[in-house]
């Protein structure tokens, strides 16, 4: 059987060579291994998928993870895995006539959208690891970004301000992590977002660091890999970025309940499968940070071993699969295929 070659453009990704590999240095966290195993399921119908663009290659079909502004292939079908939000990601909110088909974790009406869970980097054999001494009480690894607008649903500046009040009331209990956190924290475009921060940083020079207080965190910089720190928290906020949104369900959450730390989770109405409410704290039931936190800091031993061994148990009946790498594959690649024929 003759060969196809198939091209996946991921946004951040360069196309100067093929980065589908374990050893690659933007595999951070595994976050490449569902396309990585995208990949291996493709190979199965002689479907060669690689992200190096060479141009004596002749392609069957483009992949794009999420809308590119770049089309150069006008004789070539092109489809699309949606997987970021418009909130997220400007450039999805609107998709361009060439996408013929598109994969997406969305619930759409439309005729070429077809339903996989977002590629979460998780694996079936996947299990939680338990450290017995937890040196933090509660992790927040975020890097300072913002949504693409003002909207209702932020769920960026709801996690921004559980963090603020815990290190301004409670310092010596939550350890932050991520990059740009020299900067405010600012809401809004791309243009406002840079003009607020510029202006923010001015403002505080010629009148004392004490104005504009509540748009800074201190954080400890960046990390190697964010499993170091979960692994010894004993809790973990895992907001999502953006709420109403259906299905859109990220690594945040399972990123905590494999490292044995307990998910604070802010996130959204899943209809694809349910992820059970006793593995994790719901900050919907919280009316402010203030009553949120009291309840960790007050937490019974015994409910949070619990919570403990209601995750362990989760991923002994296999209750993770709908979400792993491994679904998405295997939805992908038939998506793939289908496309191809």
């Amino acid at each position: 059987m003759v060969e196809k070659f198939l091209l996946l453009r991921i946004p951040g990704i360069p196309d100067t060579e093929d980065f589908l590999r374990q050893d690659s240095r933007f595999n951070i966290d595994n976050r490449l291994i569902p396309y990585i195993l995208l990949a291996d399921y493709l190979k199965k119908f002689d479907c060669i998928l690689s992200n190096h663009y060479l141009k004596e290659v002749n392609y069957s079909l483009i992949l794009d993870v999420n809308v590119q502004s770049k089309f150069s292939f006008y004789n070539v079908k092109h489809i699309l895995l949606l997987v970021e939000t418009s909130e997220v990601y400007h450039k999805n909110s609107f998709i361009p006539d060439y996408y013929q088909s598109i994969l997406t974790w969305s619930i759409n009406n439309k005729n070429n959208f077809v339903f996989a869970p977002f590629p979460v980097p998780l694996l079936i054999n996947s299990f939680p690891k338990y450290v017995d001494k937890k040196t933090i009480f509660i992790n927040f690894i975020y890097n300072n970004k913002s949504l693409c607008g003002f909207f209702d649903n932020d769920y960026y500046s709801k996690r921004f301000q559980l963090a603020y009040y815990i290190q301004n009331n409670f310092p010596d209990k939550i350890a932050i992590y991520g990059s740009g956190w020299h900067l405010p924290f600012v809401r809004g475009p791309k243009l406002i977002r840079i003009f607020g921060k510029i202006t923010i940083k001015a403002l505080r020079y010629v009148f004392g660091s004490r104005i504009f207080r509540n748009r800074f965190i201190r954080s400890n910089g960046s990390l190697e890999s964010k499993y170091d720190v979960l692994t010894v928290s004993k809790f973990t906020i895992a907001y999502e970025n953006c709420g109403d949104n259906a299905n859109y369900v990220t690594e945040k959450i399972f990123d905590a309940l494999l490292s044995g730390s307990v998910p604070v989770y802010l996130g959204n109405k899943v209809t694809f499968s349910s992820i059970p409410l006793d593995l994790y704290v719901d900050a919907r039931m919280f009316a402010n940070e203030e009553d949120l936190f009291d309840s960790l800091l007050n937490m019974p031993d015994l409910k949070y071993k619990q919570y403990l061994e209601k995750a362990k148990q989760f991923f002994l009946d296999k209750k993770h699969i709908p979400y792993t790498a491994n679904t998405f594959a295997d939805k992908a690649s038939k998506f793939v295929i289908k496309n191809l024929s």
